[in-house]
This record gives structure tokens, sequence and C-alpha cells, in this order.
């Protein structure tokens, strides 16, 4: 796996995260369990995300395995 297709995959992962807490959050209250555990998936996700666009600034030639190593570090 590539780090481009990596990062594919979790922008996947964010927009379906962010249209099902949309969802829970429609049907229900802001403030109902599912919500809130639903937004700090969201926030996990977003994190792992921009870790990676980080890492990629901080340093161009940073290879996959440092790379799978910073996201294991934060999750």
């Amino acid at each position: 796996m590539t780090i481009d297709i990596l990062k594919s995959e979790l922008l996947v992962n964010i927009d379906a995260k962010r249209e099902e807490m949309i969802g829970i959050a429609i049907s229900g209250d802001y403030k109902d369990k599912k919500s809130i555990m639903c937004s700090q998936e969201l926030d996990q996700l977003l994190y792992k995300y921009q870790q990676i666009l980080f890492e990629e600034k901080r340093n161009t030639n940073i290879s996959f395995l440092e790379l799978m190593k910073v996201i294991k570090k934060v999750s």
C-alpha cells in the first residue's frame, strides 16, 4: 500500500464518518452517546490524516514503513 492509497482510503473513511455523524445528529440529539462516539471517531481519522500530511511536509523522503510507525503511534 502506498502513502497515496492510504491517504485516499482515509479521505473516504473521513467522508463516510462525517455523513454518519450528520445522520445521527439529524435524527437525534447532538449530546446523544452515538453522536459523541461518532464525532470522536471522526476526530481520530482526521488526526491520522493530518499526521500523514505533516510527516510528508516535514520529510518528503519518508519511507512507507516509517510513516506506518507514525500512524501506529497516534492510533
